[in-house]
């Protein structure tokens, strides 16, 4: 979800904006309230999508790309923005317990989720203290 709201903003910026999807379909997983929301904008800001495509190097001013039919198609780009998935953060806390130091995990460093997630388990942590 981070690239495709990176991509919707900047594309509400003026900018061209090709948002390349290793998957089938962009968005997976996201609620069915914010996703007819997000194509829309990305149709009135001619936002381009490809699915199914594998990004193999990143070269001057070129994406190379691999389709379904694992044809290489190049794309030209000024920026690539990365967005490539999430996983928890390991942190070694072991000093701080010794010292008996509180830690409240939240957001992605204890598990990913979305944003609600990170917002909330922030929000609990700033009201325990």
């Amino acid at each position: 979800m981070v690239g495709c709201e990176t991509a919707e903003y900047l594309a509400e910026q003026g900018c061209k904006i090709t948002l390349i999807e290793m998957e089938d379909t962009i968005a997976d997983g996201v609620s069915s309230t914010v996703l007819p929301t997000l194509l829309e904008n990305y149709r009135t800001y001619g936002v381009e999508v490809f699915t199914g495509y594998k990004v193999k190097s990143i070269k001057n001013n070129e994406l190379i790309c691999e389709n379904k039919e694992s044809n290489e198609v190049r794309i030209v780009c000024d920026y690539v923005v990365l967005a490539i998935g999430a996983r928890p953060t390991k942190f070694d806390i072991s000093e701080l317990t010794k010292s008996n130091i509180e830690v409240i995990k939240v957001g992605d460093c204890s598990e990913v989720a979305d944003i609600s997630h990170a917002i909330k388990t922030g929000y609990d942590a700033a009201n325990s203290l």
